[in-house]
């Protein structure tokens, strides 16, 4: 699929300016409104809100085919580290299988400024099958244990918490 992507002339686009996020907003609705996933869909405010409270922290990746946007991502970047909190695509995207070019230009992107490490964060496979698929397909390390202590101080304290947390089962 990244193959098929890479025949079509992408256009990439970084930032966190107000257009990029209404525009992110339009391809998300889109999207949620196609899977009959009203209930996920975002306000303007949502992200104006998360932009003014992590600043330079979040930024948005808006993919474009012919000066249409096709596929976009919310990004939060934490010293080394990357969360992928949003994505979308929209038909013409999917057709051109944008996503898999958008991420592997967010992964040199994220590399060239010095992040080592891209959370994509979970999704429920029977919810969001398309999502759940995709990030599985990207092959990153699956993480079974999710708790505040995975990003605790010490890697013993990170050890000890999973260790009790799957013996409690």
């Amino acid at each position: 699929q990244l193959r098929r992507a890479e025949k079509v002339n992408h256009y990439f686009e970084w930032g966190n300016s107000d257009t990029y996020i209404k525009r992110y907003i339009r391809m998300h609705n889109t999207m949620f409104k196609m899977k009959k996933m009203k209930k996920f869909m975002l306000k303007d405010v949502d992200l104006c809100e998360l932009k003014q409270n992590m600043k330079d922290h979040m930024q948005v990746l808006i993919v474009s085919v012919n000066n249409k946007d096709v596929s976009g991502c919310v990004i939060l970047l934490f010293e080394k580290k990357a969360y992928y909190v949003y994505a979308a695509s929209n038909e013409l995207g999917r057709s051109y299988y944008s996503s898999n070019v958008m991420i592997w230009n967010l992964i040199k992107r994220l590399h060239d400024i010095g992040v080592n490490e891209l959370d994509l964060l979970g999704v429920d496979p029977h919810k969001n099958w398309g999502g759940y698929h995709f990030k599985k397909g990207i092959g990153g390390q699956l993480v079974k244990f999710v708790g505040e202590w995975e990003h605790s101080s010490t890697n013993f304290i990170k050890v000890l918490m999973n260790t009790l947390f799957f013996l409690r089962k």
